[in-house]
């Protein structure tokens, strides 16, 4: 069973996190797994909230914080499957500056 990118990240945040001392690398490591676990929870939260049905306030609520709008029933598979192709570009970009390299994040 694979895990996902947000819980092998919050694996590696926990094995940095029990090391003591840990060095600038690491860390630099753990802040930048603290920033991606909060981007990557906060692209679950658009997906979970995202609104399916004819209420048009909660619609264009979700609208607003996503800057995005299609028709209601299309709108929670759409917002999903641009996040999905959103993330490993991003995941690529956040790595050309700080590479979190192992096994259990890759």
């Amino acid at each position: 069973m694979s895990n996902s990118m947000l819980e092998k990240y919050q694996h590696k945040l926990a094995e940095i996190g029990a090391q003591q001392p840990v060095s600038a690398e690491q860390a630099w490591t753990f802040q930048e797994l603290l920033y991606r676990i909060g981007a990557l929870q906060a692209c679950q939260t658009f997906c979970a909230a995202a609104p399916v049905g004819d209420d048009m306030q909660a619609m264009y609520t979700h609208y607003q914080m996503v800057d995005g709008y299609l028709e209601p029933n299309q709108y929670k598979t759409e917002i999903l499957k641009t996040i999905t192709t959103f993330l490993p570009a991003w995941i690529q970009s956040r790595n050309a500056y700080t590479n979190i390299n192992s096994r259990e994040a890759q």
